[in-house]
């Protein structure tokens, strides 16, 4: 009994810590579309599961239910804060973007700029992806989205 009370607790404190991490340190964590919305619903999901097992593990779980018990409520305000804080309006994630594609368009110069915009003009956009990485040292996602800022 004392080890499975053992791994339950391990298993909402590591959970908790990940997804807390996932919200206050998103910087260490995919940053992909899809990474972003699963574990955005992975959050959701321990934010609903969290308060339940946690009250029927305090109401039918004896003595190492009330550890268990006490351990998920006690984590549960923290996957509220981690959906509060993961939480990004449009208007805020286009503004980001807009920032983003200026502060990588700032890193090309005037020369630079007139070489990507003839090749682009060119339609060699694949060219103009690789002639940003040469003159920037962009990583090739950060270039395709300079080359796509430039285009609009």
């Amino acid at each position: 009994m004392v080890i499975q009370t053992v791994v339950w607790v391990a298993v909402i404190v590591i959970t908790t810590a990940n997804l807390a991490g996932w919200a206050f340190r998103p910087n260490h964590y995919s940053t992909g579309r899809l990474a972003h919305r699963w574990m955005g619903t992975c959050t959701v999901a321990w934010a609903i599961v969290l308060p339940a097992a946690g009250a029927a593990a305090l109401a039918f779980g004896g003595a190492s239910g009330v550890v268990t018990g006490s351990v998920a409520l006690a984590c549960w305000p923290v996957i509220l804060l981690a959906l509060v804080k993961r939480r990004v309006s449009p208007a805020a994630q286009e503004d980001a973007d807009r920032l983003r594609d200026e502060q990588l368009a700032a890193l090309l110069d005037e020369r630079g700029r007139s070489e990507v915009d003839d090749l682009m003009a060119a339609g060699k956009r694949i060219y103009a992806i690789r002639r940003v990485r040469e003159l920037t040292g962009l990583r090739l996602i950060d270039a395709q989205r300079l080359v796509g800022s430039l285009r609009r």
